[in-house]
């Protein structure tokens, strides 16, 4: 009966919990519904690849970096949207699969334009959705997921057309003006 009695309290502590810890805050809700937020990431997590290894065997990313956990802190990088209209620029690390016809220096993820934005609320966060294509190739497509949880940390993930996928973590904040 004493062995019991822990599993029986930790049955009803579970069902007593707080509801309220699977509601977005009020103040997540808001940046939703302004649509007026930049994410900046610290951290980049290519799909891991022979490519990505080697990334990290010459010495090309940060001390902090562990496989294929890429530390993006220092670099400049953001997804900015409002309303509609999203701007973004990404480091990328990983393979590309398809040749791209680009004579751009720049290979990372560059997006300017305007979307269709699905937005659904998950628990305690919300999952936004669109696609769009690259703006610098133009024949390169993304589908886009962001998650941004109520204590201000977010999820990238971007699937490419052309290349292996990779996700971004970091933080967003709301933009102080609203056009």
């Amino acid at each position: 009966m004493i062995k019991i009695l822990p599993i029986f309290f930790l049955f009803i502590a579970c069902a007593a919990s707080n509801t309220e810890d699977n509601v977005p805050s009020p103040a997540l809700k808001k940046i939703i519904d302004n649509k007026h937020f930049q994410i900046v990431s610290q951290w980049a997590n290519p799909q891991y690849t022979v490519a990505t290894s080697q990334l990290q065997g010459l010495g090309l990313t940060s001390s902090n970096s562990i496989g294929g956990r890429m530390e993006i802190s220092g670099i400049t990088n953001y997804l900015t949207i409002k309303n509609d209209s999203i701007i973004a620029s990404l480091p990328y690390y990983g393979a590309r699969q398809m040749s791209s016809g680009s004579g751009s220096i720049d290979q990372g993820i560059l997006i300017k334009g305007a979307a269709k934005i699905e937005i659904e609320q998950k628990g305690n966060s919300y999952i936004l959705k669109f696609n769009i294509n690259d703006n610098n190739v133009k024949n390169e497509h993304y589908t886009v997921r962001l998650k941004l949880n109520s204590n201000l940390s977010s999820i990238i993930d971007i699937t490419s057309s052309h290349r292996t996928n990779i996700r971004y973590e970091g933080r967003f904040s709301k933009l102080d003006t609203i056009e």
